[in-house]
C-alpha cells in the first residue's frame, strides 16, 4: 500500500474544509463564553482542548495507509480527545 498524506485523501480533504473551520469556532465561542470565569471545569476543558489539538496535530503528520495500525492510532487518539471534549461540555452546561 503506498501511504498518501492525510491533506489528499477525501476525508483530508473534508476535515480541512468542515472539521477544522467548525472546531475553531466551537473554540472561539467557548472563549468568548468563559472569558475570565474561574471554573475548574473551564481549566479542564482547555486541558482537553489543547489534547485535542495535540490529536489534530499528529493526524495531520501522519501519511494515512487504510488500516495501518499507525493510522488507526492516529484516528483513535483524535476520537477519543473529542468524546472527552464533548462530555465535559455537557457538564458544563
Amino acid at each position: 500500500m503506498s501511504e498518501t498524506p492525510f491533506f489528499k485523501t477525501r476525508m483530508g480533504h473534508q476535515f480541512y474544509e468542515r472539521s477544522m473551520p467548525a472546531l475553531v469556532k466551537a473554540v472561539e465561542r467557548l472563549a468568548d463564553t468563559y472569558e475570565g470565569k474561574r471554573d475548574p471545569r473551564i481549566q479542564e476543558l482547555i486541558d482537553h482542548v489543547g489534547y485535542l489539538v495535540d490529536g489534530v496535530d499528529r493526524v495531520m503528520v501522519t501519511p494515512i495507509e487504510p488500516g495501518s495500525e499507525r493510522t488507526l492510532e492516529a484516528f483513535d487518539l483524535l476520537r477519543s480527545q473529542a468524546a472527552a471534549v464533548q462530555r465535559i461540555l455537557a457538564r458544563i452546561e
